[in-house]
């Protein structure tokens, strides 16, 4: 039985990364199944009851009692004020001690009373701490709103907005009050905080913010051009980095700063057909305020994630989320980074605890989310473009003492931790450390940029290396580096491949090279993906082109249907039983639609079209499921006349006529999504049956090889892509992924696999190689 961990490799048997949830780890290591659409439809059912248990215990964790009535008492006290000064009062009766220790651990408390108490018993909020409070040490304010995160996420009642931090009723709690804070401006001055941080170059050690929702309003209006005045804001949140950036411009200056960010939509408490009319709403009020020039120069695009307008640059996109959520809570729930977990309702400004703390301190806390997250699950993790994109904002990353002392605790010395990059005894010697993997990734960047600097000019003498040399995070990739965990390519795989990026990162801030930023490993290899970001890269900005992005979109649907036409030439190459079909009367696929109008989008021209091979018999349990979902819901169906419609059309089945290990019986399919299957979260059912969808689609889209990999590779992306309803061990999660390491420097190394030929781990060693190396042909 293979030993489901990640690999960097692409030939070992190694195919579940750590965040596999166990059960399904579990049904996969057992092999209790004939063919993979058994193992499909078992894992949909497994996520399915799950998913029930989580609701379950959230609920039961909800209701859950303190377990001193005097406990219970003072927390009773905390749970029921209001925000003024008399109902604080109440707790004047508690013994120091005693309220101190109610407020930390009263994590179900709102997070402005939390820090209004804390001031009202004269404690100091930065450096504050409660000693002995965890199992890993002292707690302070970041790791209370973490806990305070989960009751957010447990508690489902019908007021969304408890728990959360309401801007212009919360802002004189949650921050510091400062002398330079005027009608004009709200000044929050930062202080140093305990912890290993990275990335806070650009951190300022003071921002002014906007002083209130309706200067908020005012300057939003401003950088979005009024794009969306006359909006019918009932059930509509704009939320993210659009929200932010308003929040953080004061001046005229800011506003040029954020001329190039998008709007981000979500709709939430509607179905799935009321939701489409929100959509069109949006875009009736969105080209209506266009600019006279541009009304005739718009362009919708749709992908399985999002639906975005277009016009000419620098005209504001929107990008709808397709994904329906109950209350903006949830959407700010589901975000990433701190710092982006806010919103603008078209009256008020809100946000979670962690991006009001985000905004004081400037970091994001860093959990195993951001590595290990799922987007249709609590909280989604972060693409590392996103992770770099606010490190240039101004907002770096914090990993809490806790995490740190965590390492000693969970993967104390002798555990062979980082045996990645250590000998094995030099490995039992040490547990890991930060600050020593993070110098060994520092000193990797610095010789790939040196090696850099003189193949460029070896290989072709005509190019002179400027002394700002450009470059690209890509460049620090190896074309064999494929790992199972949910980034797959991702430098956020280990925390020594991000600190080799953090280090490129820093060496631009120093001046010494020029980073191109579009450029990452996951979308130069094309990897897929697993977010929002479903689209062909583009280039933002004043040279783009509408009719050349649409060549863009062309070329991307061409290359998905070239990538299935290569699957079918192996299968027919491969003796299956099954006469040959004529591809031109099955239609090409639809990766991404658009059209000028979005309203063709929301019609059958629009829908996402995909072709692929999957194991059989999954489909029909796929159509039967999502068909009962959707009739529960009372939606329409497509051709909602007959009762023979299915979302995926099974257009042949191929059998080997000989039988091994090596050989699989296959189901060609057309999926076919819809404006209403569309959207995520309708019902669970759809979602789970997407995800195993989605893994065949990965694993099967471009079959160049008949083997058992194909199953494997349906095993990575089942992993990859399985929504966890619960998290596993925080502190562990993280140890291992500390621990990963990095690839070693190895024969042919180098950045995006081209080949530093003898690239060793000894510097003088290389550059006497240097001197008689043969020509390297990669540059050519």
């Amino acid at each position: 039985m293979p030993e489901y961990d990640p690999t960097y490799t692409r030939g070992g048997d190694n195919v579940l990364g750590s965040a596999t949830p166990g059960p399904i780890r579990h049904l996969i290591d057992n092999e209790d199944y004939d063919s993979l659409a058994e193992l499909g439809e078992a894992i949909v059912n497994l996520q399915l009851s799950l998913h029930a248990e989580s609701l379950k215990e959230a609920d039961a964790r909800t209701t859950s009692a303190q377990t001193s009535l005097v406990e219970q008492t003072a927390s009773k006290i905390l749970d029921t004020l209001t925000g003024s000064e008399e109902d604080f009062a109440a707790i004047s009766g508690i013994p120091a001690q005693l309220a101190h220790k109610a407020i930390w651990e009263s994590e179900a408390l709102p997070y402005h009373a939390f820090r209004t108490l804390r001031k009202l018993l004269n404690r100091h909020d930065s450096g504050d701490t409660l000693p002995g409070s965890s199992e890993f040490g002292e707690r302070d304010i970041d790791d209370w709103i973490l806990a305070n995160e989960r009751n957010l996420r447990d508690d489902r009642r019908s007021d969304w907005m408890r728990g959360l931090v309401d801007y212009d009723a919360h802002a004189h709690a949650v921050f510091n009050p400062s002398p330079e804070t005027t009608s004009a401006a709200r000044v929050i001055h930062r202080e140093k905080l305990s912890g290993y941080t990275f990335l806070d170059e650009l951190r300022a050690t003071s921002i002014s913010i906007q002083p209130s929702s309706a200067s908020f309003q005012s300057m939003f209006n401003r950088i979005t051009d009024g794009l969306l005045s006359g909006l019918d804001w009932s059930n509509v949140l704009i939320a993210g980095g659009i929200v932010l950036s308003t929040l953080v411009s004061t001046s005229d200056a800011d506003i040029e700063k954020y001329i190039s960010s998008d709007i981000d939509v979500y709709i939430y408490c509607l179905d799935p057909v009321a939701a489409n009319r929100k959509i069109q709403h949006i875009f009736d009020v969105w080209k209506s305020n266009l600019p006279t020039a541009s009304q005739d120069k718009t362009l919708v695009v749709r992908n399985s994630r999002t639906i975005t307008f277009f016009s000419e640059y620098p005209v504001k996109r929107v990008q709808v989320v397709l994904k329906l959520v109950k209350s903006p809570k949830e959407v700010l729930l589901n975000f990433d980074l701190d710092i982006c977990a806010m919103g603008y309702d078209g009256s008020r400004v809100v946000m979670l605890p962690r991006a009001a703390r985000a905004l004081e301190t400037g970091y994001n806390v860093f959990t195993m989310d951001l590595i290990q997250g799922h987007y249709l699950g609590e909280r989604r993790a972060s693409q590392e473009s996103r992770v770099f994109k606010y490190a240039d904002k101004g907002y770096g990353i914090r990993i809490l003492d806790s995490y740190v002392r965590a390492l000693s605790v969970t993967f104390p010395a002798g555990s062979g931790a980082d045996r990645a990059n250590q000998g094995e005894a030099e490995a039992d010697r040490c547990a890991p450390n930060l600050e020593e993997i993070a110098d060994r990734a520092a000193q990797w960047t610095h010789k790939a940029i040196k090696n850099y600097r003189w193949y460029i000019p070896f290989n072709n003498p005509s190019i002179v290396v400027p002394a700002v040399m450009e470059m690209t995070h890509s460049m620090l990739e190896e074309r064999s580096i494929v790992t199972s965990e949910p980034g797959e390519r991702s430098c956020l795989t280990s925390f020594e491949v991000l600190m080799r990026h953090v280090e490129l990162w820093r060496e631009e801030v120093r001046g010494h090279i020029a980073l191109t930023k579009e450029h990452w490993a996951t979308n130069d290899y094309d990897v897929g993906a697993t977010g929002y970001d479903d689209s062909p890269i583009y280039a933002w900005g004043k040279d783009f082109e509408l009719e050349a992005f649409k060549r863009t979109l062309e070329e991307y649907n061409h290359k998905d249907y070239t990538a299935f036409e290569t699957s079918y030439d192996t299968i027919m190459e491969g003796e299956f039983e099954q006469a040959e079909v004529d591809l031109l009367t099955i239609g090409k696929t639809r990766r991404v639609s658009f059209a000028p109008e979005v309203s063709s989008l929301l019609e059958p021209e629009g829908d996402i079209i995909l072709l692929f091979f999957a194991s059989p018999g999954f489909a029909t349990f796929a159509n039967d499921l999502v068909k009962a979902a959707l009739q529960e819901h009372s939606l329409p169906l497509p051709n909602s006349e007959s009762d023979e419609w299915d979302m995926i059309q099974i257009l042949g089945l191929y059998t080997r006529q000989q039988q091994d290990d090596d050989e699989v019986d296959l189901e060609m399919l057309k999926w076919r999504i819809n404006a209403v299957i569309g959207w995520q979260q309708i019902d669970r059912r759809i979602d789970e049956v997407f995800e195993i969808l989605w893994s065949f689609y990965r694993a099967y889209g471009e079959v160049q090889v008949l083997s058992a990999d194909l199953s494997r590779k349906f095993f990575t992306e089942v992993g990859r892509r399985a929504i966890r309803p619960t998290p596993m061990d925080e502190y562990t999660a993280f140890g291992r992924w500390v621990m990963r390491g990095a690839p070693r420097i190895g024969e042919s190394y180098g950045g995006m696999g081209q080949g530093f030929f003898g690239w060793t781990d000894d510097e003088e060693a290389d550059e006497e190689e240097h001197v008689d190396e043969p020509e390297p042909a990669f540059f050519d």
